[in-house]
């Protein structure tokens, strides 16, 4: 472990940069934590070499890119052609920006923002206190502008909410104020009695209909897990069974590396949509309170008029740890799947569609056998993450509701001049 400190413009402004384990490996740890970071990050930079292909690890780590990016819509994704300074021409540039393009929507990644860079020059450019070359320039601009406009967004819309639930307390309480004192008293009563009713209706609520639909959710959810990883089998086969493997070779060699291989990329593919699947859970059970949340307010606005909730936040959620699939088989249990005469009859006498044929088969069982736990793993946890969630949300608005009676009896039973509110409203009108 190396602890490097450096100067930082980036880290000047509060960020933090981390370069992600599992780009080129299928290990299962590294992709764990690779897989924290995508679906935590606020950006995402990946960067590849102007004339270096998408190896396997490349592809593998995209497609997961694409999976979370379709769950999350999330816009933040930059893809760095770095030295393009190996481009003969303008045009050479362009066939490649394109290509790029083509894979990254091969992978699932929808609309690439694709930026052409040579990290070389930029860095003689700094040296040399000349000008920002035009490309290196064009992503910093657009960085930047994604940095200080879209992610202060967010937080912006958030202390807007707040503000606005300042006022309108503000505006209760000044009019309050104003109020004579047997006014007051019966408005205590009265708020008293609404706020015994907002506990009722909290003690009545239950998500017990959402719970019931959890493990419906889930089964789907999974169901379309096997499907889009058996869309993919043909693939992976030819990857395991390619015609090089058959060169100078003795059979039991062929039959161990192809099955090792194709095990291999299988039991990966399997676990990284399971991954996501928790991803997947994890937005649906939010959607979810976010409209029982809804609901709530609404009844709450009907009953009592005087207490405003604020926004219910969602604290980050803590993944099980979902194993590669496979990595008990041997390659020795499918010899007998595995039947050939050569490498000819293999290739082009359609031997190879036959033994594709009784591998599919052997895998969508041996799918099954892995998933069938792994449902019942994600079912209890997401049964106590929608519980642990729902007691946060009926904890926040008590707390509120509580909250917002005490401050209403403090405002009511106090001497405080109104000038002192009118003073505060004042202030809270500049802050806009």
């Amino acid at each position: 472990m190396i602890d490097l400190y450096i100067e930082s413009t980036l880290g000047q402004k509060g960020m933090t940069l981390v370069d992600t384990p599992g780009a080129d490996s299928i290990n299962s740890r590294h992709t764990d934590v690779s897989f924290d970071y995508i679906r935590n990050s606020d950006a995402i930079l990946f960067v590849t070499y102007y004339n270096h292909p998408f190896s396997k690890a490349d592809r593998e780590f995209l497609i997961q890119l694409g999976r979370v990016k379709e769950t999350l819509n999330n816009k933040s994704m930059f893809f760095i052609l770095n030295a393009i300074d190996l481009a003969e021409n303008d045009e050479e540039l362009t066939f490649v920006k394109e290509y790029v393009a083509r894979e990254l929507v091969k992978f699932g990644i929808q609309s690439p923002s694709i930026y052409g860079v040579s990290s070389r020059e930029s860095l003689m450019n700094l040296r040399n206190g000349s000008r920002l070359n035009s490309q290196m320039k064009k992503f910093v601009s657009v960085f930047e502008q994604f940095i200080e406009q879209d992610l202060q967004e967010e937080a912006l819309l958030q202390g807007e909410r707040y503000w606005n639930y300042a006022i309108k307390r503000m505006e209760q309480v000044i009019e309050q104020s104003n109020q004579s004192e047997e006014d007051k008293r019966q408005k205590i009563l009265d708020v008293k009695v609404k706020k015994e009713k907002v506990m009722d209706l909290l003690e009545q609520e239950s998500v017990q209909p959402i719970i019931n639909q959890l493990p419906i959710e889930l089964h789907e959810l999974l169901y379309y897990v096997k499907q889009r990883v058996f869309h993919r089998f043909g693939d992976f086969f030819k990857e395991a069974f390619h015609p090089n493997l058959f060169l100078s070779r003795e059979k039991k060699t062929i039959q161990k590396d192809a099955m090792e291989d194709l095990l291999a990329s299988v039991g990966y593919d399997l676990a990284q949509e399971c991954r996501v699947t928790q991803l997947r859970l994890e937005k649906y059970i939010k959607d979810q309170l976010k409209v029982k949340w809804d609901t709530i307010e609404r009844s709450i606005a009907n009953i009592a008029p005087d207490f405003v909730l604020t926004t219910n936040k969602w604290e980050e959620v803590s993944y099980i740890t979902i194993p590669k699939a496979f990595t008990e088989l041997n390659w020795k249990q499918f010899e007998k799947d595995i039947t050939y005469k050569n490498s000819k009859s293999f290739f082009e006498k359609g031997e190879n569609n036959l033994v594709k044929e009784k591998l599919q088969v052997r895998f969508s069982n041996l799918s099954n056998q892995y998933l069938d736990p792994i449902e019942n793993v994600l079912n209890e946890w997401a049964k106590e993450l929608l519980d642990e969630k729902w007691l946060q949300c009926k904890t926040m608005i008590i707390q509120e509701i509580e909250g917002q009676y005490q401050s209403l009896e403090s405002s009511l039973t106090e001497t405080i001049q109104p000038t002192k509110y009118l003073e505060a409203m004042d202030r809270l009108l500049r802050l806009r």
